[in-house]
C-alpha cells in the first residue's frame, strides 16, 4: 500500500508556518537564498511556481538538524524560462558548493528545473533527488489555461513550458536515485476534473511518475503545503539518508496510475 499521512490535520505551528509561506508570496520577485552551513552533504532545496524560500524553510531546518548543509533558493519564476531561471538563479549556487556530493529536494516546478539541470548542466557531484508534487508528465491546468492571453502574462515563461507536450515530457530518465511524493487532498477545487484520477487539485497523482523513479508514495496533503507536510519530510530525509546505490532500494507500491519503477 502507498504511504499514509500520520495526520492530514497541521498542527498550530504548522499554521504558523503556512500563513508565513503566504503573507511571503511578493517576495519571489527576489534573488534570495538561506543557507544553513554545516559539515555534512549539500541539499538544494528548489521551490514552486509564484513561492519563495519561506516555503521551504520548515524542510530545511529539519534538514540541517540532521547534519545536512542546506541551501535554500529563492527564484523568480514568472521572470524567466527554465533554462535561464537554471543558468542565473541556481547553477551560481550550485558551484559555490564546490566537490561536494548535492541532494535536492524540490516543489512541483523545482523537480523540473532539477530534471533539466541533471540532462543538460549535471553537477559534479550529485546525489539523491526528492520531488514533492512534480508535474513530470506536464499539466493539463497549462494545456487549458495557456492559450489564454492573461495566462502567460500572470504565470510567466517557465510556467508555460509546462504542458503535457512540454519540457517535462522531454527530459528522459532521471539519471539519479529519485524518490516523487504526491498528494491526493485537494483543497482547491477549481482543478479537480482536470486531471485522471485522484490528486492534489492542480498535478494528479500520476502525473507525477517519471522514468528511473525508485520510489513513489501519495500522502494525504495538498500541492500548496505538501512540502510542510510532516509525512512528505519524513520521506524526504529518510531517502536523503539511505546509502543503498541506484535502483537498490525497494520502492513503495506505486499509487494507481503509476508504473512501478524497474529494477530489472
Amino acid at each position: 500500500m502507498p504511504s499514509q499521512a500520520q495526520s492530514s490535520c497541521p498542527s498550530p505551528v504548522q499554521w504558523d508556518e503556512r500563513l508565513l509561506a503566504v503573507l511571503t508570496l511578493p517576495l519571489f520577485l527576489l534573488r534570495a537564498v538561506q543557507t544553513k552551513p554545516c559539515e555534512g552533504e549539500a541539499v538544494v532545496l528548489l521551490h514552486g511556481l509564484s513561492r519563495n524560500y519561506f516555503a521551504m524553510k520548515p524542510l530545511a531546518k529539519r534538514l540541517h538538524a540532521r547534519g545536512f548543509h542546506v541551501v535554500n533558493i529563492s527564484y523568480p519564476s514568472h521572470l524567466a524560462d527554465i533554462p535561464t531561471l537554471i543558468g542565473k538563479y541556481i547553477l551560481p549556487e550550485i558551484e559555490k558548493l564546490g566537490d561536494r556530493r548535492i541532494h535536492f529536494v524540490t516543489h512541483s516546478l523545482g523537480g523540473i528545473l532539477v530534471r533539466w539541470l541533471l540532462k543538460n548542466e549535471p553537477p559534479a557531484n550529485p546525489g539523491r533527488l526528492v520531488m514533492l508534487a512534480p508535474p513530470n508528465q506536464g499539466n493539463e491546468i497549462v494545456d487549458r489555461l495557456g492559450k489564454k492571453t492573461w495566462f502567460p502574462l500572470l504565470m510567466g515563461s517557465a510556467a508555460m513550458q509546462l504542458g503535457t507536450d512540454g519540457i517535462p515530457k522531454k527530459l528522459g530518465a532521471v539519471p539519479i536515485p529519485a524518490c516523487v511524493v504526491m498528494g491526493r487532498r485537494a483543497v482547491v477545487p477549481f482543478f479537480r476534473g482536470w486531471h485522471e484520477g485522484e490528486g492534489d487539485g492542480f498535478v494528479g497523482v500520476a502525473g507525477g511518475h517519471a522514468p528511473g523513479v525508485d520510489a513513489s508514495h501519495v500522502i494525504e496533503a495538498d500541492h500548496t503545503f505538501i512540502m510542510m507536510h510532516p509525512e512528505a519530510i519524513r520521506i524526504a530525509i529518510e531517502f536523503l539518508e539511505s546509502s543503498a546505490p541506484k535502483r537498490s532500494l525497494q520502492p513503495s507500491p506505486a499509487p494507481e496510475g503509476i508504473p512501478q519503477a524497474d529494477f530489472g
